[in-house]
Formats: structure tokens, sequence, C-alpha cells
């Protein structure tokens, strides 16, 4: 398996750490388009059709992963002020985030105390939250601020009363939960991004503010539209006249850290840059895509003077057959520069993902439940699914086909 340097936060200047990086990645591609190459696993891997099929799997994955480990629900840029909020209802109970009076970023359950009707129901900003029910009222901190009829409840602490909190935390410009109602767990980001805390900080998403969200719902396991993120093999064969017109097929580089990594891809130019030294080699530039496990993909590539971040958020439906994405974009660049190309871009996606990608995977889940007991084989070329789904079987104590 070929892999590469994973950038280490020593203090240094995140800008020159950037520029490091993505000469690393540069030469690593450029060598590959050379020898017609990739990155690699040592072998192929079977895995379990249930994988993708199996009501059971889901639920363990629903409990092990999405109960159990932070997620991504948020940027900084999406609650700028107090009383700013934001709705997270995909990974299990309904969630409301906030930023309270002192700027600080608060999650609870969207669930009034008193008789468990959903509090918040749009992102407008206000100081205080009230129940359409009973008009039961709570302050950005989640305390209990007005009761009508407070009477009928005497000899109740309203202490008691208050909002439920979820643990969160705001890092690098984004905000996770764990969805633990009621817990005080500590949300370490950087202990769980491991060796990409500081490539992640380094992208400057404390600075990046919302152009455009769209939804894509699928027929197919969450699971199978995510493998459609993590291998280069199917480009030049689905994507021949969008993707395929720039990014050569199966030509890859992966690093790990923990259960994320990071790709990127080779681009067409790189053939011509192989065949001269590299002193002739354009600048390099940084052109990643990190999996924040289990659900989250972060694209990040220069567009236009600034950079372009397309976020990826990926969930199961009610059925292992079912699954949605927020495929959301964000931009970091001056001001006064013209939006209208991270709104292009953000379309050209939408149109891959949702009419060339899902679509296919639909077709997949469909093989997938018709014969049950089949197994999936994963090449040597497709290493980050390998990888992910060892990661996957391990924490919900599912075996390997």
């Amino acid at each position: 398996m070929t892999m590469g340097s994973i950038i280490e936060d020593t203090g240094a200047d995140r800008s020159a750490k950037t520029v490091s990086l993505a000469r690393d990645i540069q030469s690593r591609l450029i060598r590959h388009v050379a020898d017609k190459t990739t990155d690699e696993a040592d072998c192929a891997m079977f895995n379990d059709a249930a994988a993708y099929t199996d009501p059971h799997w889901l639920a363990r994955e629903r409990e092990a992963l999405f109960g159990s480990l932070p997620l991504l629900a948020a940027l900084s840029s999406d609650l700028p002020a107090p009383g700013d909020r934001v709705l997270f209802d995909e990974a299990g109970p309904p969630i409301v985030i906030l930023r309270d009076a002192d700027h600080k970023v608060r999650a609870f359950l969207n669930i009034c105390p008193h008789r468990a009707a959903r509090i918040v129901t749009d992102c407008k900003r206000g100081m205080r939250m009230s129940c359409p029910f009973h008009s039961w009222t709570f302050d950005l901190s989640g305390r209990l601020i007005g009761q009508p009829r407070s009477a009928a409840f005497e000899g109740l602490d309203r202490n008691q009363l208050g909002l439920v909190p979820v643990p969160v935390t705001e890092w690098g410009g984004m905000i996770f939960v764990l969805v633990q109602p009621g817990g005080d767990a500590e949300i370490d980001m950087p202990a769980y991004l491991g060796g990409f805390a500081s490539e992640l900080a380094g992208l400057g998403l404390e600075k990046a503010m919302f152009v455009k969200r769209t939804r894509l719902d699928a027929r197919a396991n969450w699971k199978y539209v995510l493998d459609t993120f993590g291998e280069g093999y199917h480009v030049q064969t689905l994507h021949p006249e969008t993707v395929g017109r720039f990014v050569l097929s199966d030509t890859v580089v992966y690093d790990g850290a923990g259960p994320h990594h990071r790709m990127s891809f080779a681009n067409r130019a790189m053939v011509d840059h192989a065949a001269v030294p590299p002193d002739q080699w354009p600048d390099a530039e940084l052109r990643v895509i990190y999996l924040l496990f289990p659900n989250t993909l972060i694209q990040s590539t220069p567009l236009d003077g600034g950079r372009n971040h397309i976020i990826y958020r990926l969930y199961p439906g009610e059925k292992p057959g079912e699954s949605l994405t927020y495929l959301e974009t964000y931009r970091t660049a001056p001001d006064d520069c013209d939006v209208q190309p991270w709104i292009d871009a953000h379309e050209f996606q939408v149109s891959v993902v949702g009419g060339e990608d899902y679509p296919m995977a639909e077709t997949a889940q469909r093989g997938l439940e018709a014969v049950p007991g089949r197994r999936l084989v994963y090449g040597r070329n497709e290493l980050s699914l390998q990888r992910f789904h060892r990661r996957v079987a391990e924490l919900i104590g599912r075996p390997l086909g």
C-alpha cells in the first residue's frame, strides 16, 4: 500500500503546511500517472450483501455509529448570531442547535418536557423558544421561563423541566453533535480526527459562507451511495461526459487517520506533467476529499481565487435500501467575489451525483435485494471501501463476507 504524509500540527504556519501537503499529493499522483498505478490494498476483499440489505445491521449502525460518534451537523457560519438555530433530525431524535446570548453553541432535544411536542419548527432567529402546543417557553440556555397556568404544576421543580441537553462542540469552523441526550460527554474533535485535525483546521472553514443546499434521496443503502465517492475505478465508464472529461480513471492517492481518510484524484493535465521534470510542473493546488467517519465528506478545491467546500452528509432512511444526502456548498472568498461560480459548481455536482452516481447505486441495491446471500467484492484499487467497511463491521459486530 502506498501511503503519504499526514500534516501534523506543530504550531508552524498553516498555509505553508497546506502548500507542502498539496505538493506531496501532486507528486504522488503524477508518479501514479507515469506508472499507470494507484494506491492499493494488499488484496481484494469480500463483503456480505447483508451489509446493505439487513434491517438488523441497519439498527446496529444507528446505535453504534450515528448514536455513538460525533457527527457534523452544521458549520459555524450557519449560526452567525445569538438566537440563530438549525434543526438536526436525521441521526435519531429531533435536535435543535443554537447560538446562545454568550455566543456559545448549545444543543437540546427538540422535544417539549411537558407533552413531548416539537418546539422549534423553523430556523428563524429568536432569543426564546416557545412550544406551539401549550406555549411553554425556554431561553437559549434551555431553561423554562414561561409556563401558562403554572399553578397547575405546583410542587414541581422548574429546574427539572428545562430542555434536555445534547453534547455539542464547535471546532475548526464546524459544529459536531453526539446523539446522546442528557449526557455530559465531552467531544474532543482533535483527538477524534487524529492526524487530520490540523489539515481540516487549515481549510479555513471558520470563514466559509453558505452558498446552496440540495437534498438527494436515493433508493439505495447509505453506505452504497457513500461508496460511490470512494474510488475512481468507475470514472471513465460512468462519467465520460462529466467528471471523466477532466479526471483520470482509477488514479488515486489515499491516506487514513483512524477511521477517517483523505483522497485525491488525478486530473488529465497530469498526463502532460508526467512527461516533464518536476521543476516544470505548475504550482500545486490542494484538491482533497475527506471522509469524517462515519457519514460526512468534505470536498475542498480551489475556485475563482477562493476555495469551494462541498459537504455531503449521508444518512440512512427508514429501510436498509433508502438513504438521504444533504449536498451543501460553502465558499471562502473575498466578500465582493461573484458567487455564481460556486452556484455553478454546486449544480454540476448535483447533476453528477444525483443523475449518474445515485441511479447506478439504486440499480445495484435492487440487485443485492433480489438475490439474498450473495457477496460483493472490492478490488485492491478500491482501498477506501475496504477500510471503511472493515471499520463499520468491527463497530457493529458484523462478520465480513
